[in-house]
């Protein structure tokens, strides 16, 4: 009788150890499927920032970066941590992927910033104020598309549907600035 406790104390035990050995089993291939997730996540969002525009924040680079790629820069005048207009215009447009993927290939982007935390170098506050000036910026956000020589050619704001509809919007301010280009060489 007493050997069949002691089998029967270790069968429990073994037993015991099994379904320990199961769930310990079970919670680390859980884990490890985390571990994977946050690895392609984190792999995800490198590749993404890899393939983003570029915001320039000079507005010479910006102008020979427009002269090389042959295309218009996107200057973004904005105030953005105190507008909530810009901050609208940047989480509902400038954020988005289809707005980036848009820019990416259609203009130079150039963000030109007002910030009220003091966030800017002397210098360049200096420059940002400068552009407002010779741009006669006089509410936040303004966009101004600027051909490559640094000429005005479309202005526009904050403008309400998202991402989509604000990127046919300035679609035809680029068809309309190409159509003027291309009458102007007849």
């Amino acid at each position: 009788m007493g050997n069949k406790k002691l089998v029967s104390r270790w069968g429990r035990f073994l037993c015991s150890a099994v379904v320990i050995g199961m769930i310990s089993s079970v919670g680390y291939a859980a884990e490890e499927v985390e571990v994977k997730k946050a690895e392609t996540t984190e792999v995800k969002k490198a590749e993404d920032a890899v393939n983003q525009p570029v915001w320039y924040v000079s507005y010479d680079k910006a102008l020979a970066e427009s002269k090389k790629a042959k295309k218009p820069v996107f200057a973004f005048f904005t105030g953005s941590d105190w507008c909530s207009w810009c901050i609208r215009l940047h989480k509902e447009v400038l954020d988005k992927k289809d707005f980036l993927d848009w820019a990416k290939t259609k203009v130079v982007l150039l963000k030109i910033d007002f910030p009220r935390q003091g966030n800017l170098d002397a210098k360049q506050k200096a420059a940002n104020d400068d552009l407002s000036k010779k741009f006669n910026v006089r509410g936040f956000p303004t966009v101004i598309l600027l051909k490559d020589e640094g000429v005005e050619f479309a202005r526009t704001g904050y403008r309400r549907g998202g991402e989509k509809p604000y990127i046919t919007y300035l679609d035809q301010l680029l068809k309309k600035e190409a159509q003027a280009k291309a009458d102007k060489k007849e």
